[in-house]
């Protein structure tokens, strides 16, 4: 895929290519411009961490059989601290991005638009292994 298939401002299309280098690169349109305009109104550079991902790589990765990075809809955007997440979140949800996944032991923001999951903010805390 081009650059141009996308017609983005603030991504190239190697950015959403699943991180395993099988290629696959099928990303949903509306998502990603949702993604490019937060992207374009925080006026900062978003490094993604993953984005499209092949069955294989999902699972490499401890992905869940159902995540919305299969789908195409899904991007997991690295943050420099909590006031820049704070920011990355604020501005996702004004670009329309229906699904926030916050993590306390990573500093990324999942953002994803699949329909058939709940739509929100949502925080996972990992679970504290007993000593």
């Amino acid at each position: 895929m081009s650059k141009e298939k996308y017609n983005l401002n603030n991504f190239n299309d190697e950015e959403f290519a699943c991180k395993c280098g099988c290629g696959l690169n099928e990303m949903n349109l509306v998502f990603v411009k949702k993604l490019d305009h937060a992207r374009f109104e925080q006026g900062k550079k978003w490094v993604m961490n993953s984005a499209q991902r092949c069955r294989k790589h999902n699972l490499a990765v401890g992905g869940s059989p159902t995540s919305t990075h299969l789908k195409g809809m899904a991007g997991d955007v690295q943050c420099e601290n909590a006031i820049d997440r704070k920011w990355k979140v604020y501005f996702g949800t004004q670009a329309g991005i229906r699904r926030t996944v916050l993590y306390d032991d990573k500093m990324i923001v999942h953002f994803d638009d699949d329909p058939k999951k709940p739509e929100g903010l949502f925080v996972y805390k990992k679970e504290k292994e007993n000593a």
